[in-house]
Order: structure tokens, then sequence, then C-alpha cells
């Protein structure tokens, strides 16, 4: 339909303001040199022209979003020839076009990742390089009402993606961890916010990770990684991964009615008096733990709060088995 010339192009961000649609363009490098023009071209009704062109250092990613009525677009500057240690742009809307509004460090920055949580606006920065090693950290950082300031530190190893989703009333980012100086075969990170950062959730084993892609299919939560090499080959597999809270409550509930019909089995001594009991499910041994106290003649099972852990699909056909 249309052929548009880029130079190393990354990424495309597509977005309205008003009536108007736009396509964002990152271009990383031409023959020469980091340090090229991106663009942004808005469709004219026929086609996407030229619009604006917007001087960037290695470009690997925009990001698009709002804050009230304000459109912005942040870019990920990766590289200007020289260091990874160069600044990435927040341009804002001025009603004819995108303007420098707030320049912010970055090191060799790979993605941008927009979420808001309450009120709270926040941007995270997948950082891949300080030139000296890829063990470095990414950034959060949170809207004040004028600017988006640094709000959380977290370590990551040549990272480049981050995903942010929601599962009920919990939201979690995941990082995609590339490499770590000296081998691809390490952990991707989970996180889940815990009302005031994010902490670490899960780890999960990828290689040389790429990307993260969050879905859902009616009411399963999925997330799929891309996974690039081993360090030996790239005709590796990548993965889906499955929310795993639906298995685990099944095996939680038939826990329970064991209990329940035979209490001596899960170490309550007859005729001992027991108090609430909090049941907790080792995801690894497959074994309900009940703790025994006394002080109170009922025995009482829920859950406090349910950890929804990622259980790798080994494939779409068998997930009965995960």
């Amino acid at each position: 339909y249309q052929s548009i010339p880029t130079q190393g192009a990354f990424d495309w961000e597509y977005f309205t303001i008003g009536s108007d649609h736009y396509l964002a363009e990152a271009n990383y490098r031409n023959d020469s040199t980091h340090n090229i023009n991106s663009k942004l071209y808005r469709w004219n009704g026929a086609s996407f022209i030229e619009y604006q062109s917007i001087p960037t250092q290695g470009a690997l990613d925009w990001e698009y979003f709002t804050i009230g009525s304000d459109h912005y677009l942040a870019v990920a500057n990766h590289h200007n020839d020289s260091t990874y240690n160069i600044s990435s742009k927040l341009y804002r809307w001025n009603g004819a076009s995108f303007i420098e509004y707030q320049s912010i460090p970055t090191q060799g920055a790979f993605d941008w990742e927009y979420f808001t949580i309450g009120s709270d606006h926040y941007l995270a920065v997948a950082n891949w390089s300080n030139d000296s090693t890829r063990n470095i950290n990414s950034k959060l950082y949170r809207w004040n009402g004028a600017i988006f300031i640094e709000y959380q530190s977290i370590p990551t190893q040549g990272a480049r993606d981050w995903e942010y989703f929601t599962i009920g009333s919990d939201h979690y980012l995941a990082v995609a961890n590339y490499y770590n100086d000296s081998t691809r075969n390490i952990s991707s990170k989970l996180y889940r916010w815990n009302g005031a950062s994010f902490i670490e959730y899960q780890s999960i084993p990828t290689q040389g990770t790429f990307d993260w892609e969050y879905f859902t299919i009616g009411s399963d939560h999925y997330l799929a990684v891309v996974n690039w090499s081993n360090d030996s080959t790239h005709n590796i597999s990548s993965k889906i991964y499955r929310n795993g809270k639906n298995r685990y409550e099944e095996s939680y509930q038939a826990g329970r009615q064991a209990c329940i019909d035979d209490p001596i089995s899960c170490g309550i001594p007859v005729g001992s008096p027991v108090q609430e009991n909090i049941a907790t499910f080792d995801f690894t041994s497959n074994v309900l733990h009940i703790p025994n106290y006394e002080n109170t003649y009922w025995l009482k099972f829920w859950l406090t709060s349910w950890d929804p852990v990622m259980l790798e699909l080994q494939s779409f056909g068998d997930i009965g088995t995960d």
C-alpha cells in the first residue's frame, strides 16, 4: 500500500490526536552515524506523509501517552556514535508539533513503558549499558505534576524491554534481561507493586531475551517471551507462560478437603484444639502446609493473598500438564 524510506528503523508508534492519525518512526542509524532524524508521519486521507523531523541518537523506541489533555512522545536514544551515556527525550504537543519538554539521562536506552497506578503516571526505561557493563540499573520515573522524576532504581542485565500489566488489582512489570557481560542464559524478572514500589516477584530463565508480550484469552493470563540466543545458536525456543492461579487453587482446594476429612494427615494431633490456620501452598513440592496452633476449636482455611505464578506452557494443546 505504501513504502516509506527509513534508516535502520527499529520501531513504529501509532497514535491519534483529535481526528488526526500519526505514525512515529524510530531511525537507529544510517551507514555512517547514529545521529540522524527520526520521523513523524500524518495521515492525509490516503497515505502517511512526513509531518515532522526530530533529531535522535540511535533511536530504538517511541512511547506515546497522554496526561490530562496533554500529548507526549518519549524517545529511547541508545547511542551517539561514542557512548551509551546520553539523554533520552520527552516531547510535548503544542497544537502543531512536538517540542522538547524534558531531557532524561539514560544508559543505552532500549525501551520506554508508560502506565498508571491510580492517579499516578509512570515511565519505566530499560537501560542497556553504561559503556563498561550491562549490569546496571534501569529506572522508574513518576510524574510530579510538571516533570518525570526518578522514583525507583531496579537492577537489570542488558535490559531490552519492559512490559506492564495487571491481574485483578495487582500491578506487574516484566523486564527482558538480555546479557550479563558473560552469557545470555540468565533470568528475566517479574516485579509486583507492593503499594509503594515494585519488588521482585518471580525469576524466569531466559536466553537473550528481546521482548515480553502480555495478553489474555478468556479468563487466562499469558506472557510470551522472545528468546534470541543461548550463546551457541539462535535456533532456540521462545516461551509462553500462563498464570498458574487456577491450577494451584485446584490443588489448594483438594488439600483443604483432605485435611478436613483427615486432620491427622495434616499433622493435627487427635483431640488437640487448634487456632485459625492459614494454609500455604509450596509451589516447588506441590505440598499444602498447615501450621499447628492452639486456643480455639475451629480449623479454618483460607488464602490471605493469592500469588499468580507464571507457568511455562509446553504447547497450547497441552495446557493441562504445565
